[in-house]
C-alpha cells in the first residue's frame, strides 16, 4: 500500500535543469535498445542451436561457453565496461547509458529449447512460418519486455557512467534523494512514480497478462530421449 500511494503522490521537485520527460527518456530508451539487440540476437542464436542443430544430439553443448554468464550481471565486468566507455568518451551521453550486455543469455537458453521443441514439426514438412516463426514471436515479445523492465530498473551501470544529474535515469535520482533525505519516507513520495510511472506499469501489466493467458499457459517443457 505505501508503494501504491507513492505512485499517485505529487511530483517531487527535480534538480535544476532536469525535466520529467528527460528523466523518462534516460530511464527507458537506453535499456530498450539493449533489450531489442540482446533478445534479438538470443533468438537468432537459439534458432541456430535448437532449430538447425548443427551438432545433432550434441547441439546443446554449444550453450556451455555461455553458461558462466547465465547469472552474471553488470557487477563483475563493470570496471572493464566503464574503462571502455571512458576511452570512447561516452560518459554523460545517451549512448553511454545503454547497458553493456549485447546478448541475453537466459533468453538464449529459452529460445534454444523452444526451437528444439518446434523442430520436429518443421522437419516433418511444416512451413517455417507456422512451425518456427509464429510460435517464437510471443516469446520474443515476452523476453524483450522482461529484459527491458529489468534493465530500466537497474542503477549500477548508470551510476558508473553518469556524473551530471541531467543525464541520470530515475533509479539514480531516487538513490540521490535517499542519500539527501536519509531515507525519510515522506521525502520519497513522488520519486517512486519516477522509477515506474503508472502508464508504464499498466503497459507491462497488460502485456504480461495477455502473454500469460494467450501463450504461456500453452507452453510445455518436456524431457525424453528424442533424437536431435
Amino acid at each position: 500500500m505505501p508503494w501504491l500511494r507513492a505512485l499517485t503522490a505529487d511530483a517531487p521537485p527535480l534538480p535544476s535543469g532536469v525535466s520529467t520527460g528527460r528523466i523518462q527518456v534516460n530511464t527507458w530508451l537506453p535499456p530498450l535498445i539493449s533489450a531489442v539487440v540482446g533478445v534479438g540476437l538470443a533468438a537468432l542464436a537459439g534458432f541456430a542451436i535448437g532449430g538447425l542443430r548443427p551438432l545433432g544430439r550434441a547441439s546443446e553443448l554449444l550453450l556451455l561457453p555461455f553458461a558462466p554468464w547465465l547469472f552474471v550481471g553488470d557487477g563483475p565486468l563493470a570496471l572493464a565496461h566503464f574503462l571502455r566507455a571512458e576511452e570512447a568518451d561516452q560518459l554523460d551521453t545517451f549512448v553511454g547509458l545503454i547497458p553493456p550486455g549485447w546478448l541475453s543469455i537466459p533468453a538464449l537458453v529459452v529460445f534454444t529449447l523452444l526451437f528444439k521443441g518446434q523442430r520436429e514439426r518443421w522437419v516433418a514438412g511444416g512451413r517455417f512460418a507456422s512451425t518456427m516463426l509464429l510460435p517464437a514471436l510471443p516469446m520474443l515479445a515476452g523476453a524483450g519486455l522482461l529484459s527491458w523492465l529489468v534493465g530500466a530498473q537497474s542503477w549500477l551501470w548508470p551510476q558508473l557512467v553518469v556524473r551530471d544529474v541531467q543525464h541520470a535515469p530515475a533509479a539514480n535520482l531516487v538513490l540521490l534523494r535517499l542519500a539527501q533525505s536519509f531515507g525519510d519516507p515522506e521525502a520519497m513520495r513522488g520519486f517512486v512514480a519516477q522509477v515506474l510511472p503508472l502508464p508504464m506499469l499498466l503497459l507491462f501489466l497488460a502485456a504480461f497478462l495477455a502473454l500469460q493467458l494467450g501463450y504461456l499457459d500453452r507452453l510445455v517443457v518436456s524431457g525424453g530421449s528424442k533424437r536431435g
